[in-house]
């Protein structure tokens, strides 16, 4: 897991993630699952870089410090 860009929020990264998805760069996982010990189900997405989209998104996300 990666965290979030500096200055970047949590709904902002989920935006880029989604665009990402909707260009088929990036997959995504929804579900409910129960974790152990509780009653509530957690709801959970999961995105996954598409093979060979790794380091272009990275560099998006991540530029090298000049």
């Amino acid at each position: 897991m990666v965290p979030a860009p500096e200055g970047m929020n949590i709904p902002m990264l989920r935006g880029c993630l989604n665009a990402c998805v909707a260009k088929d760069l990036v997959t995504l996982k929804q579900g409910q699952q129960f974790g152990s010990g509780t009653t509530f189900p957690m709801y959970e997405e999961i995105y996954t870089i598409a093979p060979g989209m790794k380091d272009a998104l990275l560099e998006v996300l991540y530029p090298p410090e000049s």
